[in-house]
């Protein structure tokens, strides 16, 4: 239609597989595998995608070992920042704002929700930055994981057994130190 014509191939298609709710061809079902793991755990539930239509998308890194690998992708800097998506696991993108200026001097970890991931976090990173320009900004991705809502990443199983839950929490919170661990030291400042 007049109304895609400016659309590009992969947006046409986008919208296809939802007016069809059908991912039948290869093309279709690379798209899906090729969104941000966020969206594509939106995707699958809203078009109710089983495993037998199209695989899940695998962990195969921890965020320190995306922090420490390529490929990297630069964004435009913010004033004070510059934004790099680590993504050696795209699975598990990382997004990290560190100042231009100055060595940082703290680092805040935000936590996305369910179905979300480190990358849908840079707009509130952006608009943190502003205010910090001397912090580094980590927004690390959970594991993709089933769970009550269907499968994508998320830092723990909301519908688990009260044991299991504090189990996928605690391995969380040690992925979560290994990663700060693992960043340029702050201004003499390492256990801070």
């Amino acid at each position: 239609s007049e109304a895609n014509a400016g659309l590009s191939p992969e947006v046409r298609l986008l919208l296809g597989i939802f007016r069809d709710r059908s991912v039948a061809s290869d093309d279709r079902k690379q798209l899906i595998l090729s969104l941000d793991p966020g969206a594509n755990a939106q995707v699958r539930n809203l078009l109710r995608i089983g495993v037998r239509t199209l695989p899940l998308l695998q962990n195969t890194l921890s965020p320190r070992e995306c922090y420490s690998g390529k490929p990297v992708r630069e964004a435009e800097a913010t004033a004070d920042h510059s934004v790099s998506l680590y993504m050696a696991d795209p699975v598990r993108p990382l997004l990290v704002l560190n100042p231009l200026w100055q060595t940082p001097t703290a680092t805040v970890v935000l936590l996305h929700g369910l179905f979300q991931t480190g990358r849908m976090m840079e707009r509130l990173a952006r608009d943190l930055s502003r205010a910090l320009p001397h912090v580094r900004l980590l927004a690390p991705t959970a594991r993709t994981q089933g769970c009550l809502f269907g499968y994508g990443p998320a830092w723990f199983e909301q519908s688990a057994q009260v044991e299991e839950a504090r189990q996928q929490v605690e391995e969380a919170r040690l992925e979560l130190l290994d990663l700060l661990s693992s960043g340029p030291q702050m201004d003499n400042h390492p256990a801070r």
